[in-house]
């Protein structure tokens, strides 16, 4: 498949490139992938053939105020936004043929301890928001944790358009899973048959200003949401991959995923089958298989909870070993 991966380092070439960056000709070319670029603010693709596009980070230039991009790409199919984007706003002008859509990037606040954070963050949620109606037409989507946490700072739950999603992936690490902003987004998904929930293998640690510190700390109760049934969801799949140390979730309080999980279970009227899968022999930070241990607790857990569907399956087992 025919392919162009654009890559730069900071104060790379790329950077060169004019404000507006088109591509209509190269008519034999499929995908077109950019790897930590900066400089340009709008990215229009019309060729009809190129089906995938994959941006991956973006570094700011130190050229003003206009930490913008666009995205114009009305014959893609397949998108990925991933990693950080500093404080660029990127937003989806036109993106009318994606059925599958990977959104894992992290956008941070620009006026990081300014007087101005507050409205920088309702920037950030009219983005989100934008982000969910230019791709309710999807039928696959991997969502990642900064969107889960975005959630959080709306009140009575984020106004989201109705998905047409059938498989739904949330790629969350797990000392910064949100349930309630999972939650907020299955809402929206009523047409879901298959979500996978995949516990990221890298720690994160960015820094916070003082409102996402605000709204992270406060959370939300997913027991406050509003009754809401998954007609369509039949298979849930809850995978721990390498790198992620769960020893000191062994003992809980009250688990994040465990309220996700249970929530899930109260509210799928046709689940079928709620497996979950541990990738990794031994854990290289506590020595011990705590991801096995973790989520074989958790399955015990999740027996006694009550269920929608009665038909329903709690399966923990142990897939290809990553070690």
């Amino acid at each position: 498949m025919p392919s162009l991966h654009v890559f730069s380092r900071k104060g790379g070439s790329i950077y060169g490139l004019q404000l507006i960056t088109s591509f209509s000709g190269s008519p034999a070319l499929e995908t077109l992938e950019f790897s930590n670029v900066e400089g340009f603010r709008r990215l229009e693709i019309n060729s009809s053939n190129l089906k995938r596009l994959k941006f991956k980070e973006y570094w700011l230039p130190n050229d003003g105020d206009d930490h913008s991009l666009e995205i114009v790409a009305p014959y893609i199919q397949h998108l990925e936004i991933s990693k950080n984007l500093d404080d660029l706003k990127c937003r989806l002008v036109n993106v009318a043929s994606v059925v599958h859509a990977r959104l894992t990037f992290r956008i941070t606040c620009s006026e990081y301890s300014s007087d101005s954070c507050p409205d920088d963050h309702q920037v950030i949620k009219t983005l989100v928001q934008e982000y969910f109606q230019k791709l309710s037409c999807a039928t696959e989507l991997t969502i990642g944790t900064w969107f889960t946490e975005v959630m959080l700072t709306f009140e009575g739950g984020l106004l989201l358009p109705e998905l047409k999603c059938k498989c739904l992936t949330l790629d969350l690490h797990i000392t910064k899973f949100y349930s309630y902003g999972a939650a907020i987004l299955l809402q929206a998904s009523p047409h879901v048959e298959t979500l996978n929930i995949t516990m990221a293998t890298i720690d994160l640690d960015f820094s916070r200003c003082k409102v996402e510190l605000g709204y992270l700390a406060k959370g939300g109760d997913i027991h406050l949401l509003s009754s809401f049934g998954f007609p369509n969801l039949k298979n849930v799949k809850v995978v721990s991959s390498s790198g992620t140390c769960l020893q000191g979730h062994l003992v809980w309080d009250y688990d994040e995923l465990f309220k996700l999980s249970e929530f899930i279970l109260k509210n799928a009227m046709g689940l079928e089958k709620f497996v979950l899968i541990s990738r990794r022999r031994m854990c290289k930070r506590c020595s011990m298989n705590c991801a096995s241990q973790y989520l074989f607790r958790l399955a015990e857990k999740l027996v006694g909870c009550p269920r929608s569907s009665a038909n329903s399956m709690i399966i923990c087992q142990e897939g290809a070993f990553h070690d």
